[in-house]
């Protein structure tokens, strides 16, 4: 399969249904290729699926660069029309998980956040 907007459009659309219709898609924005692709595709069919949309980025706090990779991705999301949010979480390292597990975690919560306020 060859990534492309139209494809994300035929494939959201496949997803959506009149039941479950967000209101606003939110972006998992690490600043990554895949989400930085992705933000730029929402971005860019805009017209089409004229929904609100926002950019999360959560700082994990667990590289001495990430509050860069914060700023990055609000310039990203700015330049892209994105509402934009840094989460910034603490990491629970002695959780008996692993580190990667752990952030993870952490994450899906900060983003979970976002997902059941108001739309």
């Amino acid at each position: 399969m060859t990534f492309s907007p139209a494809s994300l459009l035929d494939r959201l659309d496949t997803l959506e249904s009149g039941a479950n219709k967000p209101g606003r898609y939110i972006i998992a924005l690490s600043g990554g290729l895949d989400s930085c692709v992705l933000a730029n595709a929402l971005a860019a069919t805009r017209d089409r699926h004229s929904k609100s949309m926002l950019a999360v980025h959560v700082d994990h706090q667990l590289h001495p660069e990430s509050a860069k990779w914060s700023d990055y991705c609000r310039q990203l999301a700015a330049g892209y029309g994105i509402d934009f949010i840094a989460e910034t979480v603490e990491v629970d390292v002695g959780s008996g998980s692993g580190l990667e597990a752990a952030a993870r975690d952490a994450r899906y919560k900060a983003l979970a956040r976002h997902t059941q306020q108001e739309e």
